[in-house]
């Protein structure tokens, strides 16, 4: 970009010019000449800083000057000025853009007087406005115009002014001159009739006044430098003499500065007078008025005083005001200059797309652009940029059409149509115009795209044919030899500011606009197609094409790297595919192929000595225009290029392009870069290859070789360019021997040489490495890769998994991708477990294989062959190395440190044993404590080790033809299969992949399922015996409290094994399950104390199960565990092994057992309401659930058959290599293994029997007890009281009766208990309540003895057994004062278990005693459950209620007496009130008449006796119910008799 000119690069910005007036003190010394020390910063110094420093804050520009009176333009006309133009052009630029013919645009028009000035309305250039809809207008010139509204992104926020550039200038400056100083000499003012454009005006005056260019040279720094927009005078206003020599200053630079000033350029100017010290402001305004009636051409006079030039305060109005009127000036001049050129753009008229008149519509669209950028304009300068660019493309391919038309037929353009007098005036598209046989005709690289539809849909506004007179002058003044390259320069400048604008808008639409336009342009300017020379190569002038190709294609790729697009995300695919067009690496790339080329035409041309120019100019004196050549032509730039080294430039672009694609990669996921990136490798290793510097050409070749895949033209030239390579330089075989090797023969195999040359090339290289045979080292992902040399897949049909020293079948497929027929020798496989080498025997078997020489085989080109052995699995699994991809398996952190997830899961379903997979037990990886797994056991560990076929070796050479001869070199080919290890970040489960069934399985697509899976998994030994639990399919894994229960198991051996010195071992532990479900294990004392969440098996009140023999004789004996053992039973915790068969034969079976017992809980309670002063400890643990797990570890030698290798591989056995074939009945050379197995028993305890208590029939009265169910209802209350309790009211001297249902708690379950006795006693030790069995068999409590043949003493399912009881309470002394609580008694139920019959199959075992039943076992004493009786209520009642005998048989019409006895208990004087419920109409319905205390009170004294009586007469013979009598007592409010529908008396009357 060094190229452009700093206004191109960086912008125009407006300019302001301060002229130095001002004198020192010294009367009549300059300032210039001042004595004064030179540090010492003078009034035109601050006046310059306070300027730049309000440029800092442009806000001012947008408001009104402000309220300070001592403006001379008045509000209005500033109001006027401060006018937003775009809004008032906007209609204007649309109608000349779309080309429409303007209103009013005569030269009489007043609007472009030089003579405006700041102070005066100035008239707007009307372009042909009027009111009309914008759906009205022309369209515009191109219907794929780009959308410029992104410009606006382009302010960033900043004002127009703050953009100025503020110089100093002395007062006897000099402006550059002009041609036209007025501007009514130009050109386009004589093409009008009067208000008419006239067409032979235009030729006339062309013919006097050709167009020579576009664009004059430094026309752009002339107004970006030296042509100001504002110019600001500054002198000095003092109070003394020397005033005068001010003002005389003042004036003759006013003088000077009109004069070197042209006409059409003049800009406003301010006098700024620096008021000085003691200098009143009457005095400033009087000279402020004096020096307004010398000036002539309305100069602005402002005043500004030491206080506004101070650089720490904010600016004062004064200089605000300066700054705004300044600003707006200067946008004024700008606007004013812009609208001028856009006069001359409307007065070409129709023929603004003519040849003759396009290089001006070229110059005016730029110049107008030019001149809104210095407004800060982007969106119209942009527009006008397009639009000269649209211009500048049309008038090229017409020159460019014109040139190749006379390189062709060696006539102009215009001479066979001017011949051609009947036929019709041509029109311009006519002439710019080719069909494609025109095209065809000018052969090779002159050939040219037809433009005739992009130039129909621009130009069919102002079609119209060319005249006779412009044809004439066409052919008479043919366009300058170098205005193609002054096109194509300034088609340059324009494509670099709209690329440059479109990038630093950072929006969406600015790089639409950036994409289309680098696409319009490269089409238009870059493409062969539009060269003005040969672009064959070697063509004449083809240099010159391609240097602007370079430099067009480095220009945008600078651009690109300097304002980067956003990184692909793959959200939005249109943008995407934009956003990948204009990557940076993108367009490196494109200019490095540019600047190869480029170097190849120059060295053509040294090399033939012959340079192709052009006519060039011979007028030495000719103007310069922007790209134009002069009398040297292109010699200067030819030598400037012939010194650059044209690779070199272009070898740091393709490393620039590599370093910006890697950065993208990393920041786009989603990009496809891999064919990218072979051709930017390719490239940077041609370009080594082509500077000399092999050594730094193979790692770029190589690695583009690697991503070259699906593109086989490419790769084999890069295999060729890799052993030209390798031809001049080997690398030095360090530590990349291996890599180097392996490279060499990748590009030998690959290079599709012919049979002789790869092997010569093979002897070569194997001479160059000592002789020999040569190694080939390739890796891969996939087996079946056709990059591969040779494709393989191995499978094991019909097997998934086999053990350790087994002989397993084994399928391989080797598919050859080599374009040559080569002679293997041996292939061996690779694997985990070693190198596996095929015999030659089967190699030779292979199908679809030709003999060989010795034991090889010959495999053809592309060939596909099958060869099916045997593999011979180690004898130790420990052998086979373990997995450590990363991918699961055994080894951590071989991914990264902690990437195993502890909660993750595996990611399919497809863990299955179809896949070989097989889970260890729950127990092997149990926790350290011994427990359960806290980890997921069946996600951390699978049995046995994989094996699969990880690579494979061959020795192969290229077979020679038949009259070849020659030495053979031997390849040594090692193919190796790489897993990619998961990142460490992801979380994975331990699965290994091989034991998923889509990994296990998968395989090319020509191998069929048939063959098996690609994995085998290798186990060791393992048992197959099967354990049974006999009692739990009785039981439901149930056990009864209280008795020992017998578990039987069932040991079966497997179908195919031999199980000797079959072993036992048992053990168990138990936990306590809370109803919450809380789990607390029971361990030992010392390990319970420091764990909270266990108990100690120690504590009585735990009940620990426990092992226990059988032991006659023995009494009962107090265990480790807290408890006695019953009579005749001992402990049997034991951690040896114990045999219970010396051999088992395959499917024989084998019986043994164990005796876990559970005491029963001291007492039991139906409901957990404990009696005043009792301790719960004992019931703590009642409630929780007890569960036993007992585990059985069983070890045997196992002897499994050997197999043959045509026996079916279900068998699963371990095979020797050298055995011999045992037939079908008997077991031959067998190999022992000790094999275990683990077996857990879970028990789950359950109570044999549960009570439930209810009360019985009690006929006493409530006698006043305060028992909350006793009590009178509140009369305050708004519902009535309800108490809802069980608990039973027993009353000091009443009978108490209760009603008890037994039932077994597992019946269902097989577990019946057998009723013994029942008894009846009170709890021991000192209770509230004595109570008295009344309804006892004896003294001793019995209340049921069971008897043999007594079928209702057995609780089978559904069946309860019930009894009753009464009782006399006799409340403790100690108790009788106040109510308490306690439990009516003790009920004990003696029982013994049902056991279970053995099954029919059970044989007891030569080392075992016979057993003859199993389940709960019955014991000698049998176990005891104690109940607690129901809660009761307890109380010695404040009253005694006795109710009188009543009359046997009463008789109708005979009275008879009801009558109730109470006593008063207390010493106390009581009040009781008597109420009989219902009234006289219901007794006499009820059938009888009553007489007596029906409502009423009763007063009784300490202890009195009193009887409430009744006299009663029958009406009707029948049962008839007597009345319900209340009776309670106010000093209490307690019930004494309270009679309920229930409990009514019913008597039975007699006739």
């Amino acid at each position: 970009m060094e190229t452009y000119p700093g206004e191109i690069l960086v912008g125009v910005f407006p300019l302001v010019f301060c002229v130095d007036a001002t004198f020192d003190n010294a009367v009549g010394t300059p300032k210039g000449s001042s004595t004064k020390p030179p540090q010492s910063r003078s009034q035109f110094d601050r006046f310059l800083d306070a300027m730049a420093s309000s440029l800092m804050d442009d806000s001012v520009g947008d408001h009104p000057l402000g309220s300070t009176g001592s403006a001379t333009a008045s509000k209005d006309v500033l109001n006027a000025l401060l006018r937003n133009q775009s809004a008032d052009d906007s209609d204007d630029d649309e109608a000349l853009l779309s080309h429409t013919v303007p209103r009013s645009a005569s030269r009489d028009d007043t609007s472009f007087k030089s003579s405006d000035s700041i102070g005066t309305t100035s008239k707007r250039f009307q372009l042909g406005r009027k009111k009309r809809n914008k759906s009205s207008l022309e369209p515009p010139l191109h219907q794929h115009d780009l959308d410029v509204s992104y410009a606006q992104a382009l302010q960033n926020g900043q004002g127009f002014f703050q953009r100025a550039r503020i110089m100093s200038i002395s007062a006897r400056h000099g402006f550059p001159p002009s041609k036209d100083a007025t501007g009514d000499n130009n050109r386009v003012h004589q093409f009008y009739i009067g208000k008419n454009f006239n067409t032979m005006r235009l030729v006339n005056t062309m013919r006097g006044k050709p167009v020579d260019g576009i664009l004059p040279s430094g026309w752009v720094e002339k107004h970006a430098h030296a042509l100001p927009s504002v110019i600001l005078v500054v002198v000095q206003v003092t109070c003394d003499q020397t005033q005068f020599t001010h003002d005389e200053n003042l004036m003759n630079t006013l003088e000077n500065l009109r004069y070197s000033l042209a006409p059409k350029r003049q800009c406003p100017v301010h006098i700024v007078g620096l008021v000085q010290e003691g200098v009143t402001n009457v005095l400033a305004e009087q000279w402020s008025a004096n020096v307004s009636k010398k000036v002539q051409n309305g100069e602005t006079i402002m005043l500004l005083h030491n206080r506004d030039l101070q650089q720490d305060a904010p600016p004062s109005i004064a200089l605000q005001y300066l700054h705004s009127f300044t600003r707006q000036a200067s946008y004024q001049y700008y606007s004013r200059q812009a609208s001028r050129i856009k006069q001359k753009l409307a007065k070409l008229g129709p023929s603004r797309f003519s040849p003759i008149l396009l290089p001006l519509s070229i110059r005016y669209c730029f110049k107008i652009a030019l001149f809104h950028e210095f407004q800060w304009q982007e969106q119209k300068s942009i527009k006008f940029m397009l639009e000269a660019y649209r211009n500048a493309d049309l008038y090229y391919r017409y020159l460019l059409h014109r040139k190749q038309h006379k390189q062709r037929t060696g006539e102009d353009l215009f001479q066979k149509q001017q011949q051609a007098s009947s036929a019709a005036p041509p029109s311009l598209m006519d002439k710019v115009s080719m069909s494609q046989d025109s095209m065809s005709t000018g052969g090779g690289d002159l050939e040219m795209e037809g433009i005739e539809l992009a130039l129909e849909s621009g130009i069919t506004q102002v079609r119209r044919e060319l005249t006779e007179e412009e044809i004439n002058f066409l052919k008479s003044y043919p366009p300058p030899e170098d205005m193609l390259h002054q096109c194509r320069k300034i088609a340059d400048w324009i494509n670099f500011k709209i690329l440059q604008s479109g990038l630093t808008s950072h929006v969406e639409g600015g790089l639409l606009a950036v994409a289309k336009q680098w696409q319009k342009h490269s089409a238009a300017f870059c493409s062969p197609r539009r060269s003005f020379v040969s672009v064959s190569l070697g063509g004449p002038g083809a240099w010159m094409d391609w240097a602007y190709v370079a430099h067009q294609r480095m220009v945008v790729s600078q651009l690109l790297e300097r304002h980067p697009p956003k990184a692909i995300d793959g959200t939005n695919r249109e943008m995407d595919e934009i956003l990948f067009r204009c990557s940076p690496w993108r367009t490196y790339e494109a200019t490095a192929e540019a600047i190869l080329r480029l170097g190849a035409e120059i060295r053509l041309i040294q090399e033939k000595g012959e340079l192709f120019e052009e006519n060039v100019p011979q007028d030495s004196m000719r103007q310069k225009f922007v790209g134009g050549l002069d009398t040297d032509g292109h010699l200067p730039t030819l030598e400037e290029e012939s010194k650059i080294n044209h690779r070199e430039v272009a070898l740091a672009c393709i490393e620039r392009a590599l370093s910006l694609l890697q950065r993208q990669v990393n920041s786009s996921p989603n990009l496809t870069w891999k064919r990218s990136a072979a051709r930017l490798e390719y490239l940077a290793g041609g370009t080594l290859l082509g500077l000399g510097r092999h050594q730094e050409a193979i790692p770029h070749l190589t690695t583009a070789a690697t991503l070259c895949d699906g593109w086989p033209g490419l790769e084999v030239t890069i295999r060729r360019m890799l052993i030209r390579c390798y031809e001049q330089h080997i690398p030095s075989q360090g530590d990349d021997e291996k890599k180097l090797a392996s490279a060499l023969l990748d590009t030998y195999f690959n290079a599709q040489m012919t049979n002789a040359d790869l092997r010569k090339a093979l002897v070569r290289y194997s001479e160059l490495s000592g002789g020999g045979s040569v190694e080939w080292y390739r890796d891969c992902n996939d087996e079946a890769d056709s990059t591969l040399p040779f494709s393989f897949f191995l499978s094991f049909p019909s097997i998934t998994h086999a053990f350790a020293g087994d002989k397993v079948k084994a399928r391989l497929m080797l598919k050859s991708n080599l374009d040559y027929a080569v002679q293997v020798d041996s292939v061996t496989l690779k694997s985990l477990a070693g190198s596996v080498s095929i015999p030659s025997t089967d190699l030779q078997c292979a199908k679809n294989a030709d003999q060989g020489s010795g034991r090889g085989i010959i495999m053809q080109a592309k060939a596909e062959i099958l060869l099916s052995t045997e593999i011979q699995l180690p004898k130790d699994i420990n052998d086979i190395a373990i997995d450590e991809t990363g991918n699961g398996g055994e080894k951590e952190g071989s991914a990264g440190k902690g990437s195993f997830s502890k909660t993750a899961r595996p990611r399919t379903g497809g863990i299955s044993s179809g896949a070989g997979a097989r889970l260890v037990e729950e127990d092997v990886n149990a926790d350290k404590k011994g427990g359960q797994s806290s980890g997921q056991w069946s996600l951390r560990c699978l049995g046995g080790r994989p094996l699969r076929c990880d690579g494979l070796k061959i020795d192969f050479y290229p077979v020679q033809s038949a009259t070849g001869d020659g030495k053979n070199t031997v390849v040594e080919l090692t193919i190796e299969k790489k897993y990619a290890r998961t990142d460490a970040n992801i979380k994975r489960t331990p699965f290994e992949e091989d034991n998923y069934l889509a990994s296990a399985w998968r395989r090319p697509k020509l191998a069929p399922m048939a063959w098996g899976p690609r994995c085998l998994r290798v186990l060791s030994p393992m048992a197959d015996m099967v354990i049974t639990n006999l009692t739990e399919q009785k039981t439901n894994g149930k056990a009864m409290e209280g008795a020992v229960n017998r578990v039987l198991l069932k040991f079966k051996a497997g179908e195919f094994e031999r199980c000797m010195g079959v072993k036992v071992k048992i053990s168990c532990s138990s936990f306590l399950v809370s109803p919450e479900g809380k789990v607390r294990r029971i361990v030992g004392s010392q390990e319970a104390g420091s764990d909270e969440s266990c108990l100690s098996k120690e504590n009585p009140n735990v009940r620990t199960p426990t092992l226990v023999k059988k032991q006659e004789g023995l009494p009962p004996q107090p265990a480790d565990v807290g408890y006695t053992l019953p009579e005749g039973w001992g402990g049997n915790e034991s951690s040896d092994f114990v045999s219970i068969a010396p051999q088992l034969n395959g499917g024989e079976s084998a019986f043994t057992y164990f005796d876990l017992y559970r005491p029963l809980p001291p007492i039991s309670r139906a409901q957990f309401v404990l009696s005043e002063g009792s301790d719960g400890d004992e019931f703590s643990f009642d409630q929780d659930m007890c569960q036993t797990d007992v585990d059985v570890t069983v070890s045997y030698r196992q002897e499994r058959p050997s197999q043959k290798g045509n026996q079916p591989l279900r068998r699963r056995g371990r095979r020797k290599p050298d055995e011999v074939q045992a037939s079908e009945e008997e077991l031959t050379e067998v190999e022992d293994d000790i094999v275990t197995l683990e077996y857990n028993a879970r028990v789950q305890w359950a109570a044999p029997i549960s009570a439930v208590f209810k009360l019985g029939l009690n006929d006493s009265h409530p006698c006043g007890n305060r028992h909350p169910s006793n009590l009178l209802p509140d009369p305050n209350a708004t519902s009535p009281r309800h108490h809802e309790s069980s608990d039973i009211v027993a009353l000091h001297g009443e009978r108490v009766g209760a009603r008890c249902t037994l039932e077994a708690v597992a019946a269902d379950d097989s577990l019946v208990p057998n009723i013994e006795e029942v008894r009846f006693k009170n709890d021991e030790g000192e209770h509230p309540c004595e109570f008295k069995l009344l309804t006892g068999k004896d003294e001793s409590g019995l209340l049921y003895k069971g008897e043999d043949g007594d079928s209702c003493r057995e609780l089978l399912p559904g069946t309860t057994f019930a009894f009753s009881w009464t009782a006399l309470a006799e409340v403790n002394p100690r108790y009788q004062q106040i109510p308490t609580s306690s439990s009516l008694g003790v009920i004990s139920v003696g029982w013994n278990p049902a056991p279970l019959t053995l099954p029919d199959d059970y044989v007891t075992s030569d080392s075992s005693e016979p057993i003859s039943e199993h389940g709960p076992l019955p014991l000698k004493t049998p176990p005891t459950c104690r109940f607690i009786g129901p809660p009761c209520y307890i109380e010695k009642a404040p009253f005694a209620v006795k109710m009188n005998r009543l009359q046997s048989s009463p008789k109708v019409g005979s009275p008879f007496s009801i009558s109730y006895q109470i006593k008063n208990m207390t010493p106390q004087h009581q009040a009781l009130k008597v109420s009989f419920k219902g009234s006289i109409a219901d007794r006499e319905a009820q059938g009888y008449m009553l007489s007596g205390l029906v409502d009423g009170t009763v007063a009784l004294g300490a202890f009195e006796i009193h009887n409430l009586c009744y006299t009663v007469i029958a009406t009707r013979a029948g049962a008839i119910q007597m009345p319900r009598v209340c009776v309670s007592s106010d000093r209490f409010g307690t019930w004494v008799i309270k009679e309920t529908l229930t409990d009514r008396k019913e008597l039975f009357i007699v006739p």
